[in-house]
């Protein structure tokens, strides 16, 4: 372990790809065996006071936040109060009838089917999650349950709706009782009244300026709307990794139910989710991760349970992480492999062109693919765009990479562009 060349050379490293990427401020800590062996908060937490990041200050995670929405359902599973793969109108009957079908499984691995889509403005009340699930009818569908891994806010939305209804309290204080609390997680709350309270960063746009009004809407809380900070994060992980909280042994069904693979990730070979929890071997490495993307805020936690190690990041930025760094602390912290050669472009196989040809669509968006004299092209409004096929199994056009996913009837059904799912038009 290259400790100390790395902790010398991290702010400098952070800074770096920051000032790269547009980011006003990050903060970062490290967890190894329980102790947190590095913290640092860089930058500004606001571009307008120019006041510091600090390690302890709160920013919005993100879709981090599905793992503890997943562990919290996953727990009142495991407590009899649902069966994973039972009919969740089953144990709720006043769902809309469009809902009342879909799983708990299906929410928690991203194949229910429902829409990815999810709202970043609306009601800042507890009221506003089953508000939100009962306006819901079969038109928040993108395509049928079961068929295929669509990543959605809108399933872990009704996920947590389903812990508020099967706990008997509001969302935010089922999921602070049965995770927050158990974890040490004494600041991370999902209400903004609270978090505000404590020392919080300011969110930012794409051009640095602070979002305002400040982005919430409590309908989606379960799915990337917790405030928390690096230090409790790293603790939640630390806990995580050993199934031991810090004031009370942590269901061990829980964290193999987590972290269990449940569906491939088209856009990622080498990686399934598990329920809350990418579950992969980066290079050689067993890996838990999540990444959340929000207005405002970006983040990534980093789990390697085998080396008792975690990593967490957050950034006040929409949608902003530090790849770069992380893979160096990674690679300083961890026995990795060798960084894989990039993809290459290679021929298509037989038939595969044909079999990918054809109109796909989310919405009112679409993606039409043509065959015509031996080649793949991609409408674009600019003209055509030749698609190109990479050695990692990936397609590439116009700047964007694709995968094609769930063959039926000699034909592709889905494309995934940007971990973003277009069905094919019949």
């Amino acid at each position: 372990m290259n400790l100390v060349p790395l902790l010398l050379s991290l702010p400098t490293l952070l800074q770096t790809e920051m000032t790269e990427r547009g980011i006003p401020g990050a903060a970062l800590a490290i967890i190894k065996d329980g102790q947190i062996i590095y913290s640092v908060g860089v930058g500004v937490s606001s571009t307008e006071t120019n006041e510091p990041v600090r390690a302890e200050m709160l920013f919005r995670a993100g879709s981090t936040t599905k793992m503890m929405t997943a562990a919290a359902l996953l727990q009142l599973s495991l407590d009899g109060k649902i069966g994973l793969d039972e009919p969740i109108g089953n144990r709720v009957p006043t769902l809309p009838a469009a809902l009342r079908g879909l799983t708990v499984h299906q929410l928690l691995s991203h194949t229910s089917g429902l829409i990815p889509d999810t709202g970043f403005n609306g009601s800042h009340d507890d009221s506003g999650l089953a508000a939100n699930i009962m306006s819901w009818d079969e038109k928040r569908f993108f395509t049928k349950p079961g068929r295929v891994y669509s990543y959605s806010n809108h399933g872990y939305a009704l996920a947590g709706y389903l812990v508020e209804k099967l706990s008997g309290k509001p969302f935010a204080d089922a999921v602070r009782e049965m995770v927050f609390r158990p974890a040490g997680m004494a600041r991370t709350t999902f209400r903004p009244l609270e978090a505000m309270t404590y020392p919080l960063s300011q969110g930012h746009n794409e051009k640095s300026a602070v979002v305002r009004p400040s982005a919430d809407h409590a309908g989606f809380w379960p799915a990337g709307s917790m405030f928390t900070n690096v230090l409790e994060l790293a603790r939640f992980a630390d806990g995580f990794m050993k199934q031991r909280f810090p004031d009370k042994r942590l269901d061990g069904r829980v964290v193999a139910g987590l972290t269990a693979p449940r569906v491939a990730l088209p856009t990622n070979p080498t990686a399934d989710y598990g329920y809350g929890v990418i579950v992969e071997k980066w290079r050689g490495v067993t890996r838990w991760s999540h990444s959340g993307s929000r207005e405002g805020y970006g983040s990534m936690l980093i789990m390697a349970p085998e080396q008792n190690l975690a990593i967490a990041l957050m950034t006040n930025r929409s949608g902003a992480n530090l790849p770069r760094t992380l893979e160096k602390i990674q690679e300083a912290l961890l026995p990795v492999d060798p960084a894989p050669a990039a993809p290459t472009e290679v021929s298509f196989a037989a038939g595969e062109m044909e079999r990918m040809a054809g109109v796909y669509a989310r919405g009112a968006q679409k993606a039409e693919l043509t065959l015509r004299e031996g080649k793949l092209w991609l409408a674009t409004p600019g003209g055509p765009a030749e698609v190109k096929r990479l050695s990692d199994g990936s397609v590439k056009a116009h700047g964007q990479t694709g995968w094609f996913s769930l063959l039926e009837g000699g034909r592709m059904q889905y494309l995934h562009v940007s971990g973003l799912p277009y069905e094919r038009v019949p």
